[in-house]
């Protein structure tokens, strides 16, 4: 169904009206919705017991699972990449649309299509280990980018939708940030400017949302939720990192100092 959804957008996304569009959206996230399901099964097969006579077995089995997952997961994103189109938020005045999800005829808004992506990064990001990134590049550089996308198109989205659970946004925006970390110091130039990027826009959203007297994601910070050195442990990393690129899998190097350099100012 995702290769399905996937060949349609790239072929006629262009060329749909908003209403037919909002069909779309709908469908990818009843897709979301059984793909969390299969995420849930893979993270109680991926740690199987220890010592046991069938570990062996067990881990090739999740081996070939990750392989598949990969697969699925970078279907997934290139889903949410293709409908994370800007022409799809820029009339604010759209109307609602009429498509079945789950129960008869829900409405869904141009608004809440929004909100069918973050879904799905929801439901995608929490299985994306570094591990997962590394043995999989077009996953990581596509996931990067769709991050990218979220980060300076809806981040007047993104925020308030991290927040209206703290402790499982506080949780969310950390392991984000040890996502994107990662990826910054990964053998691909490519996803690693792209992580930085996005450590940017993180950032200077939260920067500019306190200068003009909002919150940002001042709420995730507070100490009871554990992340309130959140930012300055970002920055240590970063500066571990061109100290001491051992620490990680390729480093700061010169093809992405300049997208390091714009983390650091920001």
């Amino acid at each position: 169904t995702l290769t399905l959804i996937r060949d349609y957008a790239e072929n006629h996304l262009t060329a749909l009206t908003q209403r037919s569009s909002g069909v779309l959206y709908a469908a990818t996230a009843g897709v979301i919705k059984s793909l969390a399901v299969r995420l849930t099964a893979f993270a109680a097969a991926a740690a199987p017991a220890q010592g046991t006579v069938g570990h062996a077995a067990a881990v090739e089995g999740v081996r070939w699972e990750e392989a598949f997952l990969a697969d699925v997961l970078l279907l997934a994103l290139e889903v949410l990449y293709l409908l994370a189109n800007q022409d799809m938020f820029d009339d604010a005045a759209a109307a609602t649309v009429r498509c079945a999800v789950g129960t008869p005829m829900d409405q869904v808004t141009f608004q809440q299509a929004a909100d069918i992506l973050l879904f799905g990064l929801d439901v995608i990001a929490p299985v994306l280990s570094p591990v997962l990134l590394r043995s999989f590049p077009a996953v990581a550089e596509k996931y990067f980018s769709f991050m990218q996308y979220i980060l300076s198109a809806l981040g007047t989205r993104f925020a308030p939708w991290l927040c209206a659970n703290p402790n499982v946004g506080a949780a969310f925006l950390r392991n984000l940030t040890e996502q994107l970390l990662w990826g910054a110091g990964a053998v691909d130039a490519a996803a690693a400017r792209m992580s930085l990027q996005c450590l940017q826009l993180l950032g200077s959203f939260h920067l500019n949302a306190l200068v003009r007297g909002e919150h940002g994601f001042q709420i995730l910070l507070a100490p009871e939720y554990g992340q309130s050195s959140l930012f300055s442990d970002t920055l240590r990393r970063l500066l571990e990192m061109i100290i001491f690129p051992g620490t990680s899998d390729y480093g700061i190097a010169w093809d992405r100092v300049d997208a390091c350099a714009n983390a650091f100012i920001t």
